[in-house]
């Protein structure tokens, strides 16, 4: 399934059913915004902040609408936005109310709704993610398909969205799913109660907008409107006596109070009869709360009110009726005296307003016992429940409400539950869920269960959780873990039902993708890639999108495995397929050109390769836009080429480019960013400039420890290009600490191809400075780690043999340096073109430690290795290369007066 549409689907139905499920969204959050705006108070300023934001020619910060409980946050964002789209019904326009829906509470279900809209307007062939942490890390590219028009985007109550693993709304933890940084194409208003989170978004630059409370003409007007409504008059000596009062400068403390106190009868009353008025809108709700509950029905409107504010997000009233043992109707009757105040709809009962809800916590569970009370009583009803979406979304969370971490855990580890976590979108929850109880082992907490499915005879079953929870494993960082259960997944499926079924096809394609955002796949994987292209094309067909999609992984993976001719061919037939099937001007194209481009470079076919980025640069530039990251793409893969053919200036150029689509679509610290950062300090380090070499390369770092994690292997790899960097800049000291940091990160994860490159450049480092045992102790386990993972036809292990020998030569055990030389020469034949630098340069080592050796039979075999070993040098165009230098010597001392 690609895109959401499934096998054999008409992309035009796979829109329909789109459009169909959006359309519902729709309509639940224009009720809710109905609703809201039904309480709006005119306040102009606010209105023209909201126009002046949307008009602005230049990129302008998104708005943040804050202001105390009550103030018409909500009313004033669903009525500018009813009117903005009456006034330009074209426009593209998104408005999400948090509060609305437990479907729309979620940072995923957020940005999934947002990238479904864009989607279905631009007709995206990019497929959305499916799984939560790439639907976070691919959503500010999807901003950025928006393209010759703007997109308005309020979200309304954001920091009620939650943070992807709990807690109390707290700053950045809390908002760290939302990008820092939006397109200048799309108007983001959004609105806020908790002070931390405005600080922290004020902090990411954008504009605070304080809604102030209502001056006293605007409260006379507000009164005169209310009292006309109930048809009654006041005098303006009390009209000015009570708007003078500050505390109707809230407007909802204006309209709930002149409604609850009943305030209209006591008008024919003298102002001094009239009973006080709350000093606050808490008190106000407080005091709405003692009159319902003294009430006719106030033992069940308390009982109702007490399980709302304890539900997650609203119940239906078939579970309140459940909980409380009484009727629907009831249940729907109590609802209705409270009309101003809930918002009820298809999906359940829950607070309009949220003063409402923070009083209903101050009455019903204003202690922790008591809190924890209600949420072990809705925790425990919805225990008894099927399994299913709706009780995985309550039941954990009000065990964690509650501190009940073994009924929380009992209720995690059981293997269905798990099931229906992941298979509805709440990975984030379930991974917050395990930090708040902090097992040993998530993959020992689940071993029961799984035993229990197989001795069961439930092996289908069985198959479809090992595959979720592999994919849950990948979100906790377990990468490991996550492709060995995905592994065992594809054999029970494969078990089951044969290799050429659906559902092994598609445990299969999910273990390679995993390997290859590793960018650690090994013999047997390829071999895996290799079986599922046959597979696809022994049950789809040679041109079914499924192959292709297959052929296509394929290709990426032998290109990773340096196997480029191989990787040639297959991509070649992936762009001709794909020309085929859609015409030569869509995304898909572009694609399949960018990629193959790569192959042919590293082939060498510079100009096949540079024709076919000039191409996927034409369509990208038309669709999605010349601004999009897809685009910015096609242009590094570009600069990459211009690297090779020497030109480092104009490459240099060209990531300029991409930085700067990046920077403007993306923000200048998301991890695309990083990656042009990272692509000019190569650029810089190649000509030498070192100064800027580092400079992007520690600006490269910040963005990725701040997007993984300081210990991620990717920081590690651009610690190791500082290290590389600062070595041939001769300041040992800082390459010595850039690469130890770089090692320990490596170590730290699995034995991979980094780990040996790393202790290779570090022993180099330390033979180069004079610490021959230190260098010792990691070129010879380097090396014995590449022959192990990689063969010795292969350009890591034709390099160990070069360090080690070299090493060798220092400590003048001459035998040993040239036994290693000749095993460089050996894999150097195999992993290099013919003529390759690091062919001349083992053949210069052999040279020279038979040289040193001092055995006469060995001088002649030495002085025509030294002449190869020039004549390449000359050849590839080395004149620089100090080993070109020291071969010339060394001829000359062999006796070639040339």
């Amino acid at each position: 399934m690609k895109n959401g549409v499934s096998d054999g689907e008409d992309r035009s139905e796979w829109k329909r059913r789109l459009a169909a499920t959006l359309n519902t969204e729709r309509r639940h959050h224009a009720a809710f915004a109905e609703r809201s705006r039904g309480a709006y108070v005119e306040n102009g300023s606010v209105l023209e902040s909201f126009e002046r934001h949307v008009q602005a020619d230049a990129h302008t910060p998104p708005i943040v609408v804050t202001g105390e409980a009550g103030i018409g946050k909500s009313a004033s964002l669903a009525y500018w936005i009813h009117r903005f789209g009456l006034a330009f019904p074209e426009a593209f326009v998104i408005e999400h109310y948090v509060s609305a829906s437990p479907a729309g509470c979620s940072p995923v279900d957020i940005l999934l709704r947002i990238m479904r809209e864009i989607s279905l307007r631009y007709d995206v062939e990019a497929e959305i993610p499916d799984q939560p942490e790439a639907i976070i890390s691919k959503f500010p590219e999807w901003l950025a398909y928006v393209q010759d028009e703007q997109l308005v985007l309020v979200i309304d109550d954001l920091d009620c969205a939650g943070s992807l693993n709990g807690g109390a709304p707290d700053g950045d933890a809390w908002l760290a799913w939302l990008p820092a940084y939006i397109p200048s194409r799309v108007r983001l208003i959004v609105s806020v109660a908790s002070e931390s989170c405005a600080e922290e978004l004020e902090g990411r630059g954008w504009k605070l907008l304080h809604m102030e409370p209502l001056s006293v003409h605007a409260r006379q007007i507000l009164m005169g409107q209310l009292l006309a409504r109930e048809g009654l008059q006041i005098s303006e000596q009390h009209l000015n006596m009570m708007s003078s009062d500050d505390n109707f400068a809230n407007p909802l403390y204006l309209r709930t109070s002149l409604r609850e106190l009943d305030f209209l009868r006591d008008l024919r009353k003298t102002m001094k009869d009239r009973p006080p008025l709350p000093s606050s809108v808490d008190e106000l709700y407080d005091g709405i709360l003692e009159r319902l509950g003294a009430g006719e029905d106030g033992e069940r409107m308390d009982a109702m009110l007490e399980l709302l504010q304890a539900s997650r997000m609203g119940l239906t009233a078939e579970e309140l009726a459940a909980l409380m043992k009484i009727g629907v109707d009831e249940i729907n009757g109590l609802a209705g005296k409270l009309e101003s105040d809930l918002f009820v709809c298809e999906t359940g009962i829950t607070f309009l307003q949220d003063q409402m809800r923070r009083a209903a916590k101050r009455r019903y569970a204003g202690d922790d016992e008591r809190r924890r009370q209600l949420h072990r009583r809705l925790g425990a009803h919805f225990a008894g429940e099927a399994i299913g979406d709706r009780r995985a979304f309550e039941e954990p969370w009000q065990w964690n409400q509650a501190r009940e971490l073994e009924a929380l855990r009992n209720c995690i580890v059981d293997i269905d539950m798990l099931h229906a976590l992941i298979t509805h979108d709440m990975q984030y929850d379930l991974y917050g869920y395990w930090h708040a109880i902090t097992p040993p082992s998530i993959i020992a907490e689940y071993a029961d269960g799984l035993a229990r499915l197989a001795g069961e005879g439930a092996l289908e079953r069985l198959a479809e959780i090992r595959l979720a929870l592999g994919t849950f494993l990948h979100l906790c960082g377990m990468c490991g873990a996550a492709e060995s259960m995905v592994a065992d997944a594809l054999r029970l499926y494969t078990q089951l039902f044969g290799s050429e079924d659906r559902r092994t096809l598609r445990a299969h394609a999910r273990l390679i993708s995993l390997a290859i955002e590793r960018k650690d796949a090994d013999s047997a994987m390829e071999g895996l890639a290799r079986d599922l292209f046959k597979r696809h094309c022994g049950v789809f067909g040679a041109e079914h999108p499924e192959t292709i999609e297959s052929q296509s992984q394929l290709g990426i993976l032998l290109l990773d495995r340096e196997k480029h001719e191989d990787a040639v061919v297959l991509l070649r037939e992936v762009r001709d397929f794909r020309e085929r099937a859609g015409g030569r001007n869509n995304l898909l194209v572009a694609r399949a050109l960018q990629e193959l481009a790569m192959a042919e470079r590293l082939v060498g076919n510079i100009p096949e390769a540079r024709e076919l980025l000039q191409r996927a640069w034409h369509i990208s530039a038309r669709k999605p836009g010349p601004e999009h990251p897809r685009t910015a793409l096609i242009i590094t893969e570009l600069a990459t080429l211009l690297q090779v053919l020497g030109e480092t200036g104009t490459a240099i150029e060209r990531h300029g480019q991409a930085l700067a689509i990046r920077t403007t679509a993306l923000g200048p610290d998301h991890i695309e960013t990083a990656h042009s950062y990272n692509n000019l300090a190569h650029c810089h380090r190649l000509l030498r400039d070192f100064d800027s070499a580092i400079k992007y390369y520690k600006l490269a770092l910040a963005v990725y420890e701040r997007v993984f994690d300081p210990e991620h292997q990717d920081c590690g790899i651009i610690l190791q290009n500082m290290g590389s960097v600062c070595r041939d800049a001769e300041w040992f000291n800082e390459a010595e600490e850039y690469l130890n940091r770089a090692l320990a990160i490596f170590r730290a994860g699995s034995r991979h191809s980094h780990t040996c490159i790393c202790m290779g450049n570090l022993g180099e480092l330390y033979a180069v400075r004079g610490k021959f045992e230190e260098a010792f102790g990691l070129l010879h386990p380097a090396l014995e780690i590449n022959l192990e993972i990689n063969g010795r036809a292969h350009t890591a292990t034709a390099n160990s043999f070069l360090r080690l020998s070299n090493l060798m030569y220092l400590m003048e055990d001459f035998t040993k340096s040239e036994r290693l030389a000749d095993d460089a020469v050996g894999s150097c034949s195999v992993a290099f073109a013919p003529r390759h630098r690091n062919m001349a340069t083992a053949l210069f080592y052999r040279a020279r430690a038979a040289h040193a050796g001092n055995i006469p039979e060995k001088r002649e075999p030495a002085r025509v290795w030294c002449q190869t070993a020039l004549q390449i040098f000359d050849e590839v165009g080395e004149a620089e290369q100090p080993h070109r230098g020291r071969a010339r010597q060394l001829l000359e001392e062999l006796g070639n007066r040339e």
